[in-house]
């Protein structure tokens, strides 16, 4: 199980995702979250919650080099849909780039459409993803019109 715990709220004990964290930029509407794999500290996740738009914004995902190859990347990109879809946001959008320098962004693209996620009509550069809405739990996005 992956739990997504807010910045604000926990200060990670890893030194790669504390570095990771203060380098991420921080917008109006962008959250820090530190991603958790059975209680253990495994990446960082920021998205921005825009209140006005239509869609979450996955604006980073980085996993430890010491939890990669396992599918842990996967499994907080489902708990992101799944924050997403509980916000009512029927949809998730990014721009695929690299956190390492020699990574090869094909790689990365590559690795998001296995996850479902498909070029964007109004951005060419940018992937989205089509999510089911929660109507399980609704009223979290009381900011939303």
């Amino acid at each position: 199980m992956v739990e997504l715990a807010e910045a604000g709220n926990v200060t990670p004990g890893h030194p790669d995702i504390r570095q990771r964290m203060e380098c991420s930029p921080k917008a109006r509407f962008t959250k820090h979250y530190v991603a958790r794999h059975e209680g253990i500290e495994i990446g960082f996740v920021a998205v921005d919650v825009i209140p006005e738009a239509d869609f979450l914004v996955l604006y980073e995902l980085f996993i430890l080099a010491s939890f990669r190859g396992r599918g842990l990347g996967a499994l907080v990109l489902t708990e992101v849909e799944r924050f997403a879809s509980h916000l009512e946001y029927p949809c998730i959008t990014l721009y695929p780039s690299p956190l390492e320098p020699h990574f090869p962004v094909e790689r990365l693209v590559a690795w998001y459409r296995r996850q479902g996620y498909s070029q964007r009509k109004e951005s060419p550069l940018e992937l989205e993803k089509r999510i089911a809405i929660d109507r399980q739990n609704p009223g979290l996005r009381q900011c939303r019109a």
